[in-house]
């Protein structure tokens, strides 16, 4: 083994230009791939504090129609409506209401300085079904938010701006839109990327200051699937029709809920149901078209490296080597080159996302004008898996034809350059 791979470099560093140019082209193939698979991944893999996306469903909006009279009217859920749709659904472990939206309020420290800031209403389910990290002080409680207290739990990066340190912040009092709320907890920085949490303050979500619920953000037992829990809202929906005055009330329109999170991380409307296709063949096919062009390429690259050294592939196979033997040492040698042209492709790929955070300018409502996705989201294994498996179909598409060909060469024409 040790002489096979002596032997592979031996050929490498022999023919520098052409193995350069593999290098470049499929270091450039594994980048595109790797940077599309990642934008992807930053909507639908988990991370904190959305470490549970593919257990998280969503109810949002509710429409109202009027039959035959041309009327309808849409909107947020108010807590009757989410409590009668989604409260005690069989397969929830847990549920909670909050704002589907951040909104951008000023806040004004003990030091008088006013500055702009992030918040998102929630009510205390919320902290038990996302994972935030706090660093200083308690989440506000349930009693807290039906009270309608004036409580608020706040980033990091806002307890050092206003109180000098996130030590400090828990007790203090932060004026936000002319209310004095008292800071009962620091949580770590959310990155904006986490559509559903992103926050730099939470404020309670109660009735008694007459919000509505927003959305309704449930916990979904493992091996519960979303068609189950979408058919339990539906009947409701059904059940919930069944006692309205249809004339005076009007129906309520069931539109798919409740979402997932690739469903959300979309754009959701109040008055129409999303697609949400069993297979994403567009995201298939940007897959394949960055994969294939590249190893048409790649594979009329090889062919003529291969050409170039068949001479010697025909005194081998005239010295007893047989087919599948050079088959496997050209395609061996080109997975070698694939491997090491993915690797630097990947760190190209993970450096060149971490550092444009302008190409994650639109997620979220954040004043940020770039946003920098978490570096774990990044380097998850799944991530990692999906380049190594481009490097292997990359190399089977770019290899298998012209070593087929090699290997099918008979030895005197290979000798003597006759299919040159």
């Amino acid at each position: 083994m040790k002489k096979k791979f002596q032997q592979i470099f031996y050929d490498m560093r022999r023919r520098p230009v052409i193995t350069g140019i593999t290098l470049t082209g499929t270091a450039a193939a594994v980048f595109l791939f790797m940077v599309f698979v990642m934008m992807q991944a930053v909507e639908t893999m988990p991370f904190a504090p959305e470490s549970c996306r593919d257990r998280i469903m969503y109810g949002r909006y509710i429409e109202t129609a009027w039959p035959g009279a041309e009327r309808m009217m849409s909107g947020s859920l108010n807590f009757d409506q989410a409590a009668e749709i989604y409260g005690d659904l069989e397969g929830v472990e847990k549920m909670c209401n909050l704002d589907g939206w951040a909104d951008t309020e000023d806040a004004v420290g003990p030091t008088g300085t006013i500055s702009q800031v992030t918040s998102r209403r929630v009510d205390s389910g919320f902290w038990d079904i996302f994972d935030f990290t706090l660093i200083a002080g308690r989440y506000f409680t349930a009693d807290e938010v039906e009270a309608g207290m004036m409580v608020t739990v706040i980033d990091s990066s806002s307890a050092r701006r206003f109180f000098g340190s996130a030590e400090e912040a828990p007790g203090k009092m932060l004026d936000i839109v002319g209310e004095n709320y008292r800071v009962t907890g620091v949580v770590e920085d959310v990155s904006p990327l986490a559509t559903q949490t992103y926050g730099q303050v939470y404020l309670p979500l109660s009735r008694i200051h007459n919000f509505n619920s927003g959305d309704v953000a449930l916990l979904v037992k493992k091996g519960v699937t979303r068609e189950s829990l979408q058919r339990q809202v539906e009947r409701r929906y059904d059940a919930l029709n069944a006692r309205r005055d249809t004339a005076e009330e009007g129906i309520y329109i069931y539109h798919g809920q409740p979402y997932d999170q690739k469903t959300v991380s979309g754009p959701v409307y109040s008055n129409w149901t999303p697609e949400t296709p069993a297979v994403d063949w567009t995201t298939i096919l940007v897959c394949v078209i960055l994969l294939v062009v590249p190893a048409i390429n790649l594979s009329t690259m090889l062919g003529s490296k291969i050409q170039s050294s068949i001479a010697e592939y025909g005194i081998r196979r005239a010295y007893g080597c047989t087919r599948s033997r050079i088959f496997a040492d050209i395609v061996a040698e080109n997975m070698i080159l694939t491997l090491i042209g993915g690797i630097i492709g990947i760190t190209l790929a993970i450096l060149f996302v971490y550092n444009s955070g302008s190409l994650f300018a639109f997620v979220g409502d954040s004043a940020e004008a770039s946003v920098r996705p978490p570096l774990s989201l990044l380097l998850k294994w799944q991530v990692v898996a999906l380049a190594l498996g481009a490097c292997l179909v990359l190399n089977l598409l770019s290899a298998c034809i012209p070593a087929w060909k090699a290997a099918r060469t008979a030895p005197v024409d290979a000798i003597t350059a006759r299919n040159r």
